[in-house]
């Protein structure tokens, strides 16, 4: 039980980011960031779980002991295999999880490089790879792509074959006493996908994008363009990404108040599919049943009109603004009421504001019969709510607002907003921005 509640957490090393240099770090350090170029090198790496003894949170610690009658062979009982195999299954899982992960922080271009054995047959990430894309002794592989295509307040499906190239063969690698020391430029396969042709749409922008910059340009700046880590560490632990996302599953699958009585098989759902969180079972469920027991899980419960994880974008005078919203439903007036679910730490109001105030905008565009848009962030730690109601004049003088905003983002102002710093994660321990004021003559 000890192993399982307190294995310790290696720490992350700080990365000394540079615009110039390669940054070499984990997928979960790279979480919640993007890069133009990925590589994730060593597909074939097998892992190591099938070493004794297994340490299971069900069955406990599970080992072959030896049979001192017997010339001490190992004896091969059934748990342990059962023990075994599940080991297995979760590092699997996790294995996949991490791929998703570690795939999707690429912005341009992705590269995926693994070993094969003697044998030609791939390994571990390597072999799904080829299973699920369907790669063989080609040079290059199509992949059909569909994707949404917002035009003109229409979204049309457009397909397109992405061509993605296959190299088997590195060139052999000069001798270091050969390498010279001029820079040269890197040249990359020809294979390129075609590119992208621009739309009507000057720009596009997501609810958490647009919502830092309201809070203070200057910290957009850092974290968004500058891509500079923060400097307020989190303690070591649980991933909080990985609580929330948990969180999100389990919820997105209570519909309404019959489905309570499930809880239990969705919860055991959740942990196989975010292996990390349970250890934290406990802190998982106070969670979910903080939003069940509130004044607002019931009311959200109880409606027939609910949708949930929504990913909704709209246009914005010319713009496409996107968010993610956890729970839409229709209550009981007939007015649409937007839940976003947070994890973290609970935060001033006015932190919260400007993502409040986004989707209500995205709300509206996409019901504009609406009168009046309803958002609730609720805190699932404490369990409490913050809410605030929008009238669509509000809506309209927001719009105009926000528009502002945008056109200052585009030309580059990136003014330091002082009243941020107190909760700012790129200020010191004095709560002081670590972005000095330039000094006067």
């Amino acid at each position: 039980d000890i192993l399982i509640t307190e294995d310790p957490r290696e720490g992350q090393a700080p990365i000394e980011a540079s615009s110039e240099a390669v940054q070499i770090m984990t997928i979960h350090a790279a979480k919640g960031k993007q890069f133009p170029i990925v590589m994730l090198p060593r597909l074939d790496r097998r892992g190591q779980t099938d070493r004794e003894p297994f340490v299971d949170e069900s069955f406990g610690i599970g080992f072959s002991p030896l049979k001192p009658d017997d010339d001490y062979k190992k004896t091969e009982p059934e748990i342990v295999t059962l023990m075994k195999n599940r080991s297995s299954e979760k590092e699997i899982a996790e294995k996949k999880r991490l791929f998703y992960v570690g795939a999707t922080r690429a912005e341009d271009r992705l590269i995926l490089s693994g070993t094969l054995p003697d044998s030609g047959k791939p390994q571990q990430i390597l072999e799904w790879l080829y299973t699920y894309l369907g790669i063989g002794e080609e040079q290059e592989l199509n992949l059909g792509v569909k994707q949404n295509v917002y035009i003109n307040g229409t979204t049309r499906n457009q397909r397109f074959e992405l061509q993605v190239p296959i190299s088997r063969v590195l060139a052999d690698t000069a001798d270091t006493d050969e390498i010279s020391d001029e820079t040269v430029p890197a040249e990359f396969p020809a294979y390129l996908p075609s590119a992208l042709q621009p739309t009507e749409n000057p720009a596009a922008f997501s609810v958490p994008e647009l919502a830092n910059y309201a809070r203070c340009p200057l910290r957009y700046q850092l974290e968004n363009v500058l891509r500079i880590p923060s400097v307020k560490q989190t303690a070591p632990g649980l991933d909080e990404d990985e609580m929330r996302a948990a969180v999100r599953s389990v919820l997105a699958r209570i519909r309404q108040l019959a489905d309570i009585p499930n809880l239990d098989a969705l919860i055991q759902q959740a942990s196989e599919n975010f292996p990390e969180i349970v250890e934290a079972d406990t802190e998982l469920r106070k969670y979910i049943n903080n939003f069940i027991n509130s004044e607002l899980g019931q009311t959200a419960l109880a409606v027939s009109n609910t949708k949930t994880g929504q990913h909704i974008y709209a246009d914005l005078d010319g713009h496409i603004l996107d968010g993610r919203i956890d729970r839409l439903f229709k209550d009981e007036t007939g007015h649409w009421q937007a839940i976003i679910y947070e994890t973290d730490d609970a935060q001033p109001s006015e932190v919260y504001a400007p993502e409040m105030e986004l989707y209500s905008l995205l709300i509206h565009r996409c019901y504009r019969e609406e009168t009046t848009v309803t958002i609730n962030i609720f805190f699932t730690e404490p369990g409490r709510c913050e809410q605030k109601h929008f009238c669509a004049s509000e809506l309209q003088e927001a719009t105009e607002q926000w528009m502002e905003r945008i056109t200052a983002l585009q030309h580059g102002v990136y003014e330091k907003n002082f009243n941020h710093c107190s909760f700012c994660l790129y200020a010191d321990a004095d709560n002081q921005c670590i972005v000095a004021e330039p000094q006067g003559e």
